[in-house]
């Protein structure tokens, strides 16, 4: 089995202290981004994995390349674009909100960016049994998402499974009728659909009261080919709906340094698990595990697990999930 995932990969400048960025002086340097977290969870899991996407010909860009492939990661369809640079982006953490992150980008204009239709290969799909995106891919440049839509289009044609998580970046997208005139085609035509509390509320204007009914009428009115949706709560946990019937996870209690990165996690846990031919409620066990384990430290992908790493950590924590 192999994935194929596409967006953006970037180098992260992480604060090592807490406080406003004017006043942090130490970074640690990692390579994150969505679509490339989802490459190397899988690939770490036991699935073939490569990404498609665009790097700057600069020092950046190398890095990214050189993490990419140590990690085991088809880069073969990686552009490198010298005329462009590679996207970056600053954590702030603890500030204005104790306990939590907000991120600042620097990505305008960048390769990924820039990227074209024309740089959608047939030959990128060749031996690929699921192709995974998000809405970040689609909400970065409307060439990107002319691009993302090429590559769905290749999909349909080879009968290869599409996953998509709507991901929805408040600072990309300015209100839900963007949202959803730049995500409904994919959430038309993906199997897999992956989403959270805080997007269906974007996308629908109000508060949940109901979880399960609000999933039900985003299935009903956006998702017509979905087979599995599944909806990341935070510390609540997570639901999927799959067969006509729901499915609850709860979370793992852990020490949490670094929420970031934690849905990338799940969803290369669910996904590999899928593509293994396991139960829908292993698939939500497993990403459940995954997300609670990278919260565990700073970086997006360093502590995503293998699968001996899962099985230490139920062995260890089996039957106490927290239920909320």
């Amino acid at each position: 089995m192999k994935v194929l995932t596409m967006g953006e990969v970037m180098i992260q400048f992480n604060s090592t202290v807490t406080g406003p960025l004017r006043h942090v002086n130490y970074f640690e340097k990692h390579v994150a981004g969505s679509e490339g977290n989802v490459a190397i969870g899988v690939k770490r899991l036991g699935i073939d994995s490569a990404v498609l996407t665009a790097v700057g010909g600069d020092e950046f860009g190398k890095n990214i390349l050189m993490a990419l492939k140590a990690e085991g990661v088809d880069t073969s369809a990686v552009k490198v674009d010298s005329s462009k640079p590679t996207g970056i982006y600053f954590i702030q953490r603890g500030f204005p909100i104790p306990e939590h992150v907000d991120v600042v980008y620097y990505r305008k204009d960048s390769a990924f960016s820039n990227l074209s239709e024309e740089d959608i290969k047939d030959e990128y799909f060749k031996d690929i049994d699921l192709f995974h995106t998000s809405g970040i891919s689609l909400s970065l440049s409307d060439s990107a998402r002319k691009a993302c839509e090429k590559a769905l289009k290749i999909c349909t044609e080879n009968k290869i499974i599409v996953s998509f998580d709507t991901n929805i970046r408040r600072k990309l997208l300015r209100d839900r009728k963007e949202a959803l005139e730049k995500l409904n085609l994919f959430l038309e035509n993906s199997k897999i659909i992956f989403t959270g509390k805080g997007d269906l509320e974007f996308i629908f204007g109000e508060k949940i009261d109901n979880i399960e009914n609000m999933a039900d009428e985003f299935l009903k009115s956006y998702c017509k080919n979905c087979e599995t949706l599944v909806v990341k709560l935070g510390e609540k946990g997570s639901i999927a709906w799959n067969g006509g019937k729901w499915y609850h996870q709860g979370t793992f209690k852990v020490n949490v340094v670094d929420e970031v990165g934690a849905g990338d996690a799940f969803d290369s846990a669910f996904l590999a698990c899928y593509l293994k031919g396991k139960d829908t409620q292993t698939c939500l066990k497993m990403g459940s595990v995954a997300g609670a384990l990278v919260t565990t430290t700073r970086g997006d992908y360093e502590a995503f697990p293998g699968e001996k790493e899962i099985q230490e950590f139920l062995n260890k924590v089996q039957g106490k999930e927290y239920l909320r």
